[in-house]
């Protein structure tokens, strides 16, 4: 059986979840790939062979004969050639049979802070929000699932969304929204996507941008608020740490060669806070979910779960509690715990 190597906070506790949902139907798996690639290889040796003995025999037999008839011949050898094709992309096609599992071992890992909530309508809502408040690009949407819970007393959700970007790419949108510990004055927004934000504030008399004190954010990041004092009140060195970490993190489970961090925007208005983390991706690309795969897919997605009451933390000012990100200590090291 194969075991589950937990390397961080927010992983901590979860290789029991991956003992019990995802090492069986990996065992499993990984019996098929053999099968299969057992099968690819002999069918290759088989197909090499049968075409080597045609070519033999075309090259000493008489005309009369089938085989000594170029065309074919020919066919005997595209025939070989496609079934040595043909056994090899079975083995080689994407394969998603284990991201079911792998999904279900992380919703029970957070089984005590997350529950699906079916309800669609408000998903849309939420985005419609977000798209007319121009923190979103006006585009069809398409909620794939959303999971709501409370922790600390603050309501949270997470969504993951996607939309279509042209014929090759695609949108890969995770969506988390957090009510706060006490209600913020007007409205604070930061973005990765500077020149948008920049266009935001133009367009709005009530609204300044400020610095966070943190050069990397105040590089990376711009942000903006109706109500300097809430805004620095609010966005915090910690809380902007915390915002460089999860867009470090955050990468899309689609996207394989992660070669750029994604955008990452919020917005505290209303009482609560909303944050997007948006890649973009290619539409026909898919991560190949062997071992390494499936492993791959678990920890991001559990980064994901650990984002919401990681900013639940920050905003309640929980210095106590070390960041899900944070590396696990060693075996001889204090063992500290995160809530999840």
């Amino acid at each position: 059986m194969v075991n589950f190597v937990e390397k961080t906070l927010a992983e901590q506790g979860f290789g029991a979840s991956w003992s019990r949902h995802v090492a069986p139907v990996l065992d499993h798996h990984a019996r098929r790939v053999r099968r299969r690639i057992v099968f690819a290889v002999a069918t290759s040796c088989l197909s090499l062979v049968l075409a080597t003995i045609a070519i033999v025999m075309h090259s000493n037999l008489n005309d009369a004969t089938i085989l000594a008839q170029p065309l074919n011949m020919a066919l005997v050898v595209a025939l070989a050639a496609l079934a040595v094709i043909g056994s090899w992309v079975v083995v080689l096609r994407h394969d998603s049979a284990l991201a079911a599992p792998v999904r279900t071992a992380v919703e029970a890992h957070f089984g005590a802070l997350f529950t699906m909530d079916d309800n669609s309508a408000f998903g849309d809502v939420i985005l419609q929000d977000l798209v007319a408040d121009g923190i979103l690009d006006n585009r069809p949407y398409s909620v794939a699932t959303h999971y709501a819970g409370t922790y600390s007393e603050c309501r949270i959700r997470l969504m993951e969304v996607s939309a279509a970007l042209g014929s090759q790419m695609m949108v890969d949108l995770l969506v988390l929204r957090v009510s706060l510990p006490s209600s913020a004055r007007g409205e604070i927004r930061g973005d990765s996507d500077i020149r948008r934000l920049k266009a935001f504030v133009e367009d709005r008399e009530d609204v300044d941008s400020f610095y966070v004190d943190h050069d990397q954010f105040d590089r990376i990041f711009m942000a903006a608020c109706s109500d300097l004092g809430e805004g620095v009140r609010i966005v915090t060195r910690g809380f902007a740490e915390t915002v460089l970490q999860i867009q470090h993190r955050l990468a899309s489970p689609l996207d394989n060669e992660k070669r750029t961090d994604p955008r990452v925007a919020f917005q505290i208005a209303g009482g609560s806070l909303t944050m997007i983390v948006e890649s973009r991706v290619h539409r026909g690309r898919r991560m190949r979910l062997g071992r390494t795969g499936a492993e791959s897919l678990a920890r991001e997605l559990l980064l994901r779960f650990a984002t919401a009451p990681a900013l639940v933390d920050e905003l309640h000012g929980a210095a106590d509690v070390p960041p899900a990100f944070k590396p696990l200590p060693r075996a001889d090291e204090a063992q500290p715990q995160i809530s999840l």
